[in-house]
């Protein structure tokens, strides 16, 4: 027994003497550069990593980054959202008018500051399609006119909006009348007052404006419903109270009857001034330059394809692409080529781009960010499917209001991403 463990005992040794029976290891001395390496090994394995594998402070730089691009792009939906849905809003008046507009517009306000500074009572009747821009245009010119004449101290101009929807019933409509001239030019209004109340009213409120120089816009929508009133009550007494030399006052009637002119009474149409402006939807796809009368060809032409009388050419603000762009872009992208084209709408192209500009930094948006996301905007606009759908949605007669919408879809598709953003952490954008 003894032997035998001696045996074992010794064969163990002799195990570790073979095993450590290797020449000694030559240590390196200790530079200074052998120092500095082990301390950057060793500050390397003490910085925290993310589930990534990076270095949080390289992670948490990203997730700051990312917090801030979603921000910024959480307002900038929230301004185009209502930049399409209030129209009354400073949002809604950053987006500058397509050229065909701006023209009308320009002349419009013209003619109201006339009838501001001289006193000439004026009225025009605006006619076009459902949703090619006749209450957009009227919006922006009373605006521009309120907001040159008046001030937080004196109200010069006061506005009363009517509507054939609602207002087609001659005591309702003057009852509107009262209650919002009383409303502009902080009068006591009376709910009970009759029919003939509110048209003495009327005569009477308009007179003592004039003494005072003051003038009120008349907005009439869906004209033609008040047209189809047996007497035509309402458009007689507005109409015959411009006639008057001691009032001072327009009527902007909207509508989109083309024939509405044929149903107005004789006495009705002697007190219009026949002033007729037609507004009418994009009638080109792309944009045209001024081209010279071509000759006749057989047969009528197909919307968008010349008529043979030649044009002024067509800006790309006036197509399709060139207004939508122009609704889901932060700036005012035809500002430049507005202003080049040395046409009388460039200065209030440039103006509009001003007043963008403006709006967009009161939000926050920051200027880098506003060009990457109008980049953007241009670069989704020219991909070919998106230019044959809205090619394909033009031949069957595509308005404004339906460029409009899409764009709203548009918003409502970027919304839905953001939310999935947003629930996904930073790693779902």
């Amino acid at each position: 027994m003894s032997r035998a463990s001696g045996r074992r005992g010794a064969s163990t040794v002799e195990e570790v003497v073979v095993l450590d029976d290797s020449p000694p290891r030559s240590k390196k001395p200790a530079t200074a550069s052998n120092r500095a390496d082990k301390a950057a090994a060793q500050s390397q394995k003490d910085v925290p990593t993310s589930t990534t594998g990076q270095p949080a402070t390289v992670a948490a730089s990203q997730v700051a980054n990312q917090d801030r691009q979603q921000s910024q792009e959480q307002v900038a939906l929230a301004f185009l959202r209502k930049r399409l849905l209030e129209p009354h809003s400073a949002e809604a008046s950053s987006m500058p008018l397509r050229p065909s507009l701006q023209v009308v517009h320009d002349d419009l306000v013209s003619l109201m500051h006339r009838t501001v500074t001289e006193g000439n009572s004026t009225s025009v009747l605006l006619i076009g399609e459902k949703g090619c821009g006749k209450t957009l245009l009227v919006d922006r010119v009373v605006s521009s006119v309120v907001c040159q004449h008046n001030s937080p101290s004196d109200k010069v101009v006061g506005v009363v909006r009517l509507t054939g929807l609602l207002h087609c019933e001659e005591r309702t409509a003057f009852q509107e009348i009262a209650r919002q001239l009383c409303s502009e030019f902080k009068q006591t209004f009376s709910k009970s007052a009759t029919y003939d109340d509110n048209l003495v009213f009327l005569r009477g409120m308009l007179a003592s404006l004039h003494t005072c120089m003051k003038t009120v816009v008349f907005v009439v929508d869906e004209f033609e419903r008040f047209v189809r009133k047996g007497k035509q009550l309402l458009l007689y007494n507005l109409l015959d109270t411009l006639t008057h030399s001691k009032v001072q006052a327009a009527v902007l009637g909207l509508t989109q009857a083309q024939d509405v002119m044929e149903g107005m009474e004789k006495r009705v149409k002697s007190r219009f001034s026949h002033r007729r402006i037609t507004i009418t939807s994009p009638l080109y796809f792309d944009p045209r330059a001024p081209t010279a009368p071509a000759p006749a060809a057989a047969g009528r032409p197909t919307r968008g394809e010349d008529d043979g009388k030649g044009d002024a050419g067509v800006p790309k603000q006036d197509t399709p692409l060139g207004i939508l762009q122009d609704m889901l872009s932060l700036s005012a992208p035809g500002s430049t080529s507005a202003g080049a084209s040395g046409t009388g709408s460039g200065a209030a192209a440039r103006s509009a781009a001003t007043a963008a500009a403006a709006c967009v930094s009161a939000c926050g948006l920051k200027p880098e960010y506003v060009a990457q996301h109008d980049r953007a905007v241009a670069q989704a606009l020219q991909a070919p499917s998106v230019k044959a759908s809205l090619h394909t949605l033009f031949n069957f007669r595509l308005r404004p209001a339906d460029l409009s919408h899409i764009a709203l879809c548009t918003l409502l598709e970027w919304s839905v991403s953001l939310l999935a953003a947003g629930a996904g952490g930073p790693g779902g954008a």
